[in-house]
């Protein structure tokens, strides 16, 4: 099992609650690589949170209203058991969550 994944999700007007589209973005042991991939999304980060619903395992970088599609788009770091909450706290801290 990797260390990171990250997955896209894309919301619409109409779905605000659940996505109408989730994509696995990628699965690497490479922070940098994943990092790549968080901060990937359309448009600029208009928000970063290192979420406590699942012990800090998830960071999610939320995207700004894309004009073109008309949806929003996020994108969440997964991090494995492996890498530990004092790490996945300081990489939160690092991309400004």
């Amino acid at each position: 099992m990797k260390k990171y994944t990250v997955v896209q999700e894309i919301y619409t007007d109409d779905s605000l609650d659940d996505p109408i589209d989730t994509e696995h973005v990628s699965e690497s042991d490479c922070l940098r690589d994943a990092i790549e991939d968080v901060l990937g999304g359309s448009g600029g980060a208009e928000a970063i949170e290192l979420r406590n619903d699942c012990n800090y395992r998830v960071l999610t970088v939320y995207y700004g209203y894309d004009e073109l599609t008309g949806d929003w788009e996020n994108r969440d770091l997964i991090f494995n058991t492996d890498v530990s909450i004092h790490s996945r706290k300081r990489i939160a801290k690092l991309l400004g969550a």
